[in-house]
């Protein structure tokens, strides 16, 4: 679990899977969403999904990540 399912560059959102870290999601934007601006922490090969999850911050203005963050949904496989 590690892909990058979609980004909306109208809506500002991206879709991933937990095991995406910074560096992919920042060079997938880079060559397919340019506009958009990744709010990425310190530890750039981290997981964008861990990070929020551990109420990580990043360099944006405000500093503060999980202040954008209007809505989540978790989607998880089905059990084996």
């Amino acid at each position: 679990m590690n892909r990058i399912l979609e980004v909306n560059e109208k809506l500002g959102y991206a879709l991933l899977e937990p095991g995406v870290s910074y560096f992919d999601l920042y060079e997938h934007l880079q060559a397919n969403a340019p506009t958009l601006m990744l709010d990425c922490p310190d530890l750039g090969w981290g997981s964008v999904v861990g990070n929020a999850l551990d109420r990580g911050v990043g360099y944006t203005p405000t500093g503060i990540t999980s202040c954008g963050r209007p809505a989540w949904r978790w989607c998880c496989p089905p059990a084996s």
